[in-house]
């Protein structure tokens, strides 16, 4: 709130160091429209047109808000909604007018819901413009659909409804988000599932929602590595955890064979040994010779020098693929240097990732993972320790990652890259409830795991 005393002083005197009732233009040395008393401009008014007379906009200040309106408690003080602010108190009946940009996404101390946008003071209380937040998600509801999760980003269910295909994805975007659709039941996108990407910068174009595909993309659109598909996915999940290297299989989260967690909590998404995410790429080792048994090496971690060599697509849709160790190097790099964009709760972590690590950043992990335990578990862990921003209309999402699996569901979560550590291995991630940087392991390749694509 400085920042908006610094403006109104500086206002103030430029208006008195000209005339009285002067009006003001900041930016061009000419004088406003009629009926402005501030405009902000850097080129000359077109009377007959109203075409564009600036290149740049106005940054409002950024703020959290914590009500929505003056509780009894503040002693009739403004300022007291507003998070670290100090001074003199703020009459509410003068400020009326007052514009700044929230941050904050959560129900206020006066029980109403509050999220990122501009907000005016009224008088009696911040409004919202140009329209009033959607209904807050809490932790402990209903997971909502996919569908509805991007009707809370700010998508129509018409526009939802003509999201047809992965690779060209929705037809707008909004905040880095996009909608786009599977591969479906026959590879094809017959009864294709809807899920969500978002943008992160340098590192691309990923899943904020888990894959939840059963069949292999067509190979008619596939552009990776693996333009063959090596075999099919099972009609039916698989009941079994026993170590095997030949068959590709997928389950539902927490239970393999029973569906009503996934139905229920749908972001959740499939869980696959590494055999079916990378369309079997055991089954030749790097130098393309054949595996009868599945265990064909491949050391391409991210410190190998071959470690961005192949682009596997595996059982992502087409234009997407698997991403490999490095790749997810790269998000974990975005994610330390750019900490707050995508969990606007924490500090920047800062930290460099050290090729071959298996500790990643310093917070990291905590940015990525959702705010909200897993849906549907109460014990033994009720809190994901989490605090990626939630999709939602206006604010730049986090990675959202749930804590879904079979082994320990609710409290830890793995994420399978495309690449080996050697001829039985898999490099993937790992998110705990009480880690909180990223963990890079490598399991078995019959274990399960989430996958989230990277777009190509």
């Amino acid at each position: 709130m400085q920042t908006i005393r610094i403006l109104l002083l500086i206002a103030v005197v430029i208006t008195c160091g000209i005339q009285t009732n002067a009006q003001v233009t900041i930016g061009r040395d000419e004088s406003s429209v009629q009926g402005a008393l501030l405009q902000l401009k850097t080129k000359k008014d077109n009377s007959s047109t109203g075409e564009e007379n600036a290149y740049q906009g106005l940054g409002l200040p950024r703020v959290m808000l914590n009500s929505s309106t003056v509780i009894a408690s503040d002693n009739n003080d403004l300022k007291a909604t507003i998070d670290n602010t100090s001074g003199a108190k703020w009459e509410k009946e003068i400020h009326v007018g007052l514009m700044v940009y929230n941050l904050s996404e959560k129900t206020g101390r006066d029980g109403a819901d509050l999220c990122p946008g501009v907000y005016v003071w009224n008088g009696t209380k911040w409004a919202r413009i140009p329209k009033a937040c959607a209904a807050s998600y809490k932790c402990g509801d209903n997971d909502l659909t996919v569908e509805q999760w991007a009707e809370r980003i700010g998508f129509s269910p018409a526009e939802i409804a003509n999201v047809t295909n992965a690779e060209a994805g929705s037809s707008i975007e909004r905040t880095g988000y996009q909608l786009h659709r599977d591969q479906g039941t026959d590879g094809k996108g017959a009864n294709g599932k809807l899920f969500i990407s978002s943008d992160f910068g340098t590192a691309g174009r990923w899943m904020i929602t888990n894959l939840a595909a059963r069949s292999f993309a067509d190979a008619a659109g596939r552009k990776s590595y693996d333009k063959t598909i090596v075999q099919s996915l099972p009609a039916t999940p698989t009941s079994s955890t026993a170590i095997q290297h030949v068959n590709a299989l997928w389950a539902y989260p927490k239970t393999m064979t029973d569906p009503t967690t996934y139905n229920s909590y749908p972001r959740q998404g499939l869980v696959y040994n590494w055999i079916a995410a990378t369309n079997s790429k055991g089954h030749k080792n790097s130098s393309g010779t054949a595996s009868a048994n599945g265990l064909g090496s491949w050391n391409d971690g991210e410190h190998q020098a071959n470690a961005r060599t192949y682009e596997f697509q595996g059982i992502c849709p087409n234009g997407w693929h698997l991403p490999s160790d490095a790749e997810y190097a790269d998000l974990e790099q975005v994610m330390c240097d750019n900490t707050t964009q995508y969990a606007a709760t924490l500090p920047k972590d800062g930290s460099t990732i050290a090729p071959n690590a298996f500790v990643r950043g310093a917070i990291i992990g905590t940015a990525m993972k959702d705010p909200c335990p897993t849906p549907g578990q109460t014990s033994p862990i009720k809190d994901s320790n989490g605090a990626s921003n939630m999709m939602s209309s206006g604010v730049k999402s986090g990675f959202n990652v749930i804590l879904t699996g079979i082994y320990n569901y609710g409290s830890s979560a793995n994420m399978w890259t495309a690449s080996s550590s050697q001829f039985n291995m898999g490099w993937n991630r790992v998110f705990g409830s009480a880690m909180e940087p990223v963990s890079r392991a490598s399991d078995p390749r019959s274990s399960f795991a989430s996958v989230r694509c990277k777009k190509n």
